[in-house]
């Protein structure tokens, strides 16, 4: 069952309507303790660079795509993250229109576009290597709406062509195979794959008929080579009303996520799970102009590309009416709640967004501006500083503990131990809680007992070192031991061995869990018992913990801390 979303209004009443059903109201920035890095702008050296493409893959690695349509050198171009910029690694010369792109579920990244001779064509990344394929011939060249996804072994292809609707699988390189489907998504249309051999299709079509439902949100599942559309749309429509542009995104957990556009100030997003669409829901920005919110609407929409997170981060470009200009607004979820947005740009134009979450949980947007051909980007970046580490001896180790100057929850903190020759190595990836307080138990210590806290960012130009520890200082235990905290896996990411460091106040009833992304909980364990003080516990994987995010979770006389663990292996 789904529910619809609020019927078109005047817009007179457009922002009394959004208080009645819930749409989030004015609030704090997207990620505390964080803020945007100066937006830059990358071309390519083929030339002018439009249409940008941003994924995340699995090794962590950022890539950023772009069309070079314009002669004498068009094609599609790729940049890797190299640390503190990005670095053009590798092009195909093809004149291509708009690039669309697609993170399928097994991690492959697809690159699809159109040539000057109408021909779709997929660019499928496999490791370090590229392989082009064409999919079929549209009936012209201005067929922007297309989209593809993958599980192993069936690749689908969507796209709106001249007659309608039309869809492709493949089972094998090179050979494409036509379902005939119903509908016409010319304000767009978005596949993914729900298995071996089944796919959702989901498109807008915009034709107005009097009387007839057939302006709005549709769907249909492709089983085999069956097509079986389903009668009742996400969203009906009535004459005026717009919606644009659907993006579906796997979640980790099974099932699709599904966010569109709408001709109002804010976007719509669902969830499909096992034939069952989520009820809507509604998300909106701090938009800069307030005098007149009933001229804004949002146009195209971006889920992260990012399979490890349940929940996707969504970027979309939105128009602000009163001003005539466009913009980019992010929206990055907590417990899969999505907070007003971050209108990001001091300028405007902004649009064609994509987004990704990087292995730090930052943000990084890349978009294109209107009359600026380049791929502009921006990213987050934690915006709190440590302070010096404290050294404690603890039994055979050291309790380094540091101080956050200002809230910064879901941040990462790498603790870095001198060794022999003086240099320092990673011992942990420790994430930022609540608590402006963050510790590491060291049981292995270095040499030295001198250690210093690394703010992290994928991007160089923002991480940040903190000064050498002042040698260990002696206090005494009830003082060290006198709040409750959870520092995770120790270390994180976790492979091999399964550790997690946790404080205990006393030895009055205590639990530890380890949650899914899903809330699914996999461990649960009375620690009470092991007393006041710093623990490390050794953990049995054997309960299908296996690689992935999970949320770990430390109870005591009422009061309860929570921290993010990763498992790679």
């Amino acid at each position: 069952m789904f529910a619809l979303a609020p019927p078109k209004l005047p817009r007179a009443y457009a922002l009394l309507f959004s208080l009645m059903i819930g749409i989030a109201s004015p609030a704090a920035a997207v990620l505390p303790g964080r803020a945007w890095a100066p937006a830059a702008i990358r071309q390519s050296g083929l030339g002018p660079t439009i249409s940008p493409v941003l994924m995340n893959e699995a090794s962590g690695t950022l890539r950023l795509y772009g069309s070079v349509p314009y002669l004498p050198t068009p094609a599609i171009v790729g940049f890797v993250w190299s640390g503190t910029d990005w670095t053009e690694d590798w092009h195909y010369d093809r004149r291509p229109s708009w690039v669309y792109g697609a993170l399928a579920p097994s991690n492959d990244t697809y690159l699809l576009s159109q040539d000057t001779n109408a021909w779709w064509f997929m660019v499928h990344r496999a490791g370090d290597s590229y392989v082009v394929e064409n999919i079929a011939q549209a009936g012209r060249v201005d067929q922007y709406n297309f989209a593809a996804d993958a599980s192993s072994p069936r690749r689908w292809f969507a796209g709106c062509d001249v007659g309608g609707n039309r869809l492709f699988y493949s089972d094998q390189v090179g050979a494409w195979n036509e379902i005939p489907i119903t509908g016409s998504g010319a304000n767009g249309i978005a596949v993914a794959s729900l298995g071996d051999s089944t796919a959702l299709v989901v498109w807008i079509d915009p034709e107005y008929a009097p009387g007839q439902p057939n302006v709005g949100v549709f769907w249909g599942i492709a089983s085999g080579a069956t097509w079986t559309p389903d009668p009742t749309p996400l969203l009906c429509c009535t004459a005026g009303q717009i919606s644009y542009d659907p993006q579906l995104r796997h979640r980790p957990g099974g099932g699709v996520w599904l966010a569109w556009a709408r001709d109002e100030p804010y976007i719509t997003l669902t969830a499909f799970q096992a034939g069952i669409w989520s009820p809507l829901e509604s998300v909106t920005a701090n938009y800069r102009s307030t005098t007149w919110p009933w001229a804004q609407y949002s146009k195209s929409v971006a889920l992260s590309q990012d399979l490890a997170q349940e929940c996707p981060t969504i970027a979309w470009s939105g128009f602000d009416g009163e001003r005539g200009v466009g913009t980019v607004c992010t929206s990055a979820p907590s417990a899969c709640m999505w907070p007003v947005g971050d209108e990001l740009l001091d300028d405007d134009e902004g649009m064609l967004p994509t987004v990704a979450r990087d292995a730090n949980d930052d943000i990084w947007v890349a978009f294109y501006r209107l009359h600026q051909t380049g791929l502009w980007w921006t990213h987050t970046y934690t915006r709190a500083f440590a302070s010096v580490p404290l050294v404690y001896a603890q039994g055979d180790g050291y309790l380094v503990r540091w101080t956050l100057d200002e809230p910064a929850p879901g941040t990462w903190w790498t603790v870095l131990g001198e060794q022999e020759n003086g240099s320092y190595t990673s011992l942990a990836r420790i994430q930022a809680a609540d608590s402006l307080e963050m510790s590491y138990f060291d049981p292995g210590p270095c040499v030295a007992p001198r250690y210093r806290i690394r703010r992290e960012c994928v991007d160089t130009n923002y991480q940040w070192l903190s000064e050498v520890s002042n040698g260990v200082v002696a206090v005494a235990p009830s003082v060290l031991e006198s709040r409750l905290a959870l520092a995770g896996f120790n270390p994180n990411p976790a492979s091999g061995g399964l550790h997690v460091a946790f404080t205990l106040p006393s030895d009055s009833p205590a639990i530890l869990e380890i949650l899914t992304v899903n809330g699914r909980r996999v461990l649960r364990r009375q620690v009470g018992p092991l007393g006041a003080g710093h623990h490390v516990l050794d953990l049995d994987r054997s309960t299908g913990m296996r690689p992935g995010v999970y949320c770990l979770r430390l109870t005591q006389s009422g009061k309860t801390v929570t921290a993010q663990g990763v498992i790679t292996r």
